[in-house]
């Protein structure tokens, strides 16, 4: 019920619709109890994560449904002023690395980003938002 997206050193799983409810155990339920977390709003929902809980959240109740991200069960922070923004930085994320880096973002001996790669997002996505820290948030999520 999820779909899992690999980008280069790192997997996006992202939720089908009817995998969303399931999403949402272990954050907005107990996955123990299936109690509802009453730290959790009800207008957040997981609709992807990586490493296998690191949840990427849409605020529903908001113009635009902002995303945040969080890693594990740490504070979530702010990654996209909406969901369609985000998606544009999938799209400039998989336009940088498979155009100019040809799918290679990691020197093969040091296993660090080739240089200027973290330089460049950050430059691409400011093009389409002009909140720094958001964008260094997206890049911190997914490559800090």
């Amino acid at each position: 019920k999820r779909t899992s997206v690999s980008i280069v050193n790192l997997d996006i799983d992202l939720w089908s619709p009817e995998g969303l409810v399931s999403a949402q155990d272990g954050y907005r339920w107990n996955a123990r109890d299936g109690k509802e977390d009453p730290s959790w709003s009800p207008f957040w929902l997981v609709i992807a994560d990586i490493m296998d809980g690191d949840p990427i959240v849409v605020v529903t109740d908001k113009e635009g449904s902002p995303v945040m991200a969080s890693y594990e069960t740490g504070d979530l922070m702010p990654i996209a002023n909406s969901l369609a923004e985000f998606l544009d930085y999938f799209v400039i994320l998989f336009e940088l690395i498979h155009g100019k880096y040809n799918g290679e973002i990691l020197d093969d001996e040091t296993s660090e980003f080739l240089e200027g790669f973290l330089e460049d997002l950050k430059e691409r996505l400011s093009k389409v938002n002009t909140d720094a820290e958001l964008v260094a948030n997206f890049i911190e999520y997914f490559y800090g």
